[in-house]
C-alpha cells in the first residue's frame, strides 16, 4: 500500500495524467481520506471518548485550581504577619504545589494527545487494508489522494465504498488514556 501511494504522489508530482492511465489501461481510482474519517463513526466514537476524558481532567484540575486560589488568597492575606523565613517557606511550598498542578495538567494533556494519535494510528491502518482489498478486489492499478488532483470524475472516487466499509468494520478501537 505504501508503494502505491508512494508512486501516486510521484506521478501527481510529475504531471501524470489520466490520459496516459487510459492509454496505457491502468485502472486509475481516487480517495479522499479526510473526508472518509470526517464521516467515519470510528473517527466520531474516539472524539467523543477523548472529549469525554478531556471533561473529567478538566474538572479534576479545576478543583484543583480553586484549591491553590484558596492557598494563594491565605498566604497574602498573612503577609504582613510572617517572618521573611515564613513568607518565604509559605511561597515555596506555594510554588511546589502550583508546579505540581502544571505537571498533571501536562501529563494528562499529553495523555489525551497520545491516546488520540494512538487511536488513529489504528483507524488509518485500518484504512489502509480496506483500501488495498477494495484496489485488489477491483483491479485497481493506481489509487491517488484527491487532495492532489485538480478534477476527476466523480466515477472515479472509491471514498463513499471505503467509508461504508470502515463504518462496518471498524466500530470502536481501544482507546489508552495511561
Amino acid at each position: 500500500m505504501k508503494k502505491l501511494i508512494l508512486i501516486a504522489v510521484i506521478f501527481t508530482l510529475s504531471g501524470f495524467n489520466f490520459a496516459f492511465a487510459q492509454k496505457a489501461n491502468l485502472n486509475v481510482a481516487v480517495i479522499d481520506v479526510e473526508e472518509v474519517l470526517k464521516n467515519s463513526t470510528v473517527v466520531k466514537y474516539v472524539k467523543e471518548k477523548i472529549a469525554s476524558k478531556e471533561k473529567i481532567y478538566q474538572a479534576e484540575i479545576d478543583k484543583e485550581q480553586k484549591k491553590l486560589e484558596k492557598e494563594f488568597n491565605r498566604i497574602k492575606s498573612k503577609q504582613s504577619v510572617l517572618s521573611d523565613s515564613a513568607k518565604k517557606e509559605e511561597e515555596r511550598k506555594f510554588a511546589e504545589k502550583f508546579n505540581k498542578l502544571k505537571s498533571e495538567l501536562d501529563a494528562k494533556q499529553k495523555s489525551l494527545k497520545k491516546a488520540y494519535l494512538e487511536s488513529m494510528t489504528q483507524i488509518d491502518k485500518k484504512v489502509n487494508e480496506i483500501v488495498a482489498d477494495i484496489s485488489k478486489s477491483n483491479n485497481i492499478d493506481l489509487i491517488l489522494p484527491s487532495s492532489q488532483i485538480i478534477s476527476y470524475q466523480d466515477e472515479l472516487d472509491i471514498s463513499p465504498l471505503v467509508l461504508k466499509r470502515l463504518n462496518k468494520d471498524l466500530k470502536k478501537v481501544k482507546i489508552n488514556f495511561n
